[in-house]
């Protein structure tokens, strides 16, 4: 009897928080082999991903996406989930041409790659930053379909160091689908928090910062709906199963909506924290409300029960109170 051979699947960023968490979940499949691959500009080699690494039908590759000669000699693979990039609301501002270039060049170099061989499913996640600004100046309706404009205003503002660069990246996809047929799918995420992402996002600046004993918030008026990363993880794995979904950009989120002093009011509820809080005002090109628009998906996939935000925070809190006892 033929022994059908496992499906061979790369996962760029696999260190880092979406990576780790969508390799943790493939790996409990007999029927898929991992490749990993990460520099550890973002993740990091601790235990939990050396753990990850253990699994039998796991292996890492340590490198950088940037580098031509390190893409060109990566192997054959069926699948490729391009989650690598340098993320982060803070990087956007302070690291402005690390966060254009980590965006960028690898997903130009993976597409020489892998996108004109033709029997390769492409994955890419996308950002709910490439419209917006098309939400802010009015043009888009709240919540924002996968069809809304994509619009960046005042090019100089280092907070598109990201947002265009992935922009960019869809573009890319979409060229070398057209030209050569590479099956893809680009999947927008819309604000995920959980256990393993970086400090530089809204939900772990906040816990870090009343643990410290400081209420300062950054837009505490703006609105923003966020996924707990299991439940991201889900529809990731969910929509890869799906035929249907290739070649379609998805938005991956949550509907449910919420001020960002109402959530850090949450979090000071969890924490005990008992301190003023401080409007610092939003930065610069901050929309002041993000909130998908899931029709498409819900025809897609089934979507299960999402964590509630009460509950995540729970967990989440757990996780960084670990990492600062």
């Amino acid at each position: 009897m033929e022994v059908k051979s496992q499906k061979r699947i790369l996962i760029t960023g696999a260190s880092g928080f979406v990576g780790f968490h969508l390799a943790s979940k493939l790996s409990k499949l007999n029927s898929v082999s991992l490749l990993l691959v990460d520099n550890l500009i973002r993740g990091e080699n601790d235990q939990e991903f050396s753990e990850l690494c253990g699994n039998d039908n796991v292996s890492y590759l340590f490198g950088d996406l940037k580098d031509p000669s390190f893409v060109a000699n990566l192997p054959h693979v069926d699948t490729v989930f391009h989650l690598a990039a340098l993320n982060g609301t803070q990087n956007f501002y302070s690291r402005p041409w690390e966060v254009f270039d980590n965006s960028i060049r690898p997903t130009i170099l993976l597409l020489e790659k892998y996108g004109k061989s033709g029997d390769v499913e492409f994955i890419y996640t996308g950002t709910s930053e490439s419209y917006a600004d098309a939400v802010s100046a009015g043009i888009s309706p709240i919540p924002t379909p996968e069809t809304t404009p994509v619009m960046f205003s005042h090019l100089e503002n280092p907070r598109w160091s990201y947002g265009f660069a992935k922009t960019a990246g869809e573009v890319a996809i979409h060229a070398m689908s057209r030209q050569y047929g590479l099956k893809f799918q680009i999947l927008r995420l819309h604000n995920l928090y959980g256990p393993r992402m970086g400090y530089e996002h809204v939900i772990p600046d906040l816990i870090r910062k009343q643990l410290a004993g400081s209420g300062e918030i950054l837009g505490s008026e703006q609105s923003r709906s966020f996924m707990y990363i299991s439940d991201a993880i889900e529809a990731i794995v969910g929509l890869s199963l799906s035929n249907s979904a290739f070649f379609q950009t998805i938005n991956v989120g949550s509907p449910d909506e919420i001020k960002i002093l109402d959530l850090a009011k949450k979090i000071a509820g969890l924490l005990s924290f008992r301190g003023r809080f401080v409007d610092l005002g939003a930065p610069p090109g901050s929309v002041e409300r993000r909130i998908p628009d899931l029709t498409k998906i819900s025809s897609l996939i089934t979507p299960g029960d999402l964590t509630t935000i009460d509950i995540g925070l729970e967990k989440t809190i757990a996780y960084f109170r670990g990492l600062n006892p």
